[in-house]
């Protein structure tokens, strides 16, 4: 019988997601009176975590968290100024280059990934969204940004 060991170092690359869309995780996921807002803030919270999920298994050990920040210290777009409520998650996974572009860009195949992919506004957010997507390029409206551990 043989034994197999897990290496003390599995590499596990950790990324991280900053965005002015509501992906808080409420773990509502029935329609219930008076529970619509948290079954669309889980929704926008799903709708990242399978874009994710497309190129890697992510792992999180905790939920998006929110606060109140100037804008301007992430790099969002140049049309969004002042304080902004915006949402940071975390997640690791397990396999170096996973989102590696061919330009070597470490999230550089998700940005991509995530760029006009469709989200539920009119949540929480404290900005008006042009149209209602994850926006990773665009110099002026950019509402998400991402970074590989330590590049930020």
């Amino acid at each position: 019988m043989a034994l197999f060991l897990w290496p003390v170092n599995t590499g596990m690359e950790k990324i991280t997601i900053v965005t002015l869309i509501d992906i808080t995780e409420t773990k509502q996921y029935r329609r219930e009176s008076n529970r619509e807002l948290e079954v669309k803030q889980q929704q926008n919270f799903l709708t990242l975590l399978q874009t994710i999920g497309m190129r890697v298994n992510p792992t999180y050990d905790k939920s998006p968290h929110s606060e109140i920040s100037d804008g301007t210290i992430y790099k969002f777009g140049t049309e969004i100024v002042g304080l902004q409520k915006i949402w940071i998650f975390e997640f690791y996974f397990d396999y170096e280059g996973g989102f590696t572009d061919n330009l070597g860009n470490r999230c550089g195949l998700l940005v991509e990934d995530l760029h006009l992919v469709p989200v539920i506004d009119g949540l929480t957010e404290s900005v008006s969204l042009e149209i209602p997507m994850f926006d990773t390029k665009t110099s002026n409206y950019r509402n998400t940004v991402i970074y590989a551990e330590p590049d930020k």
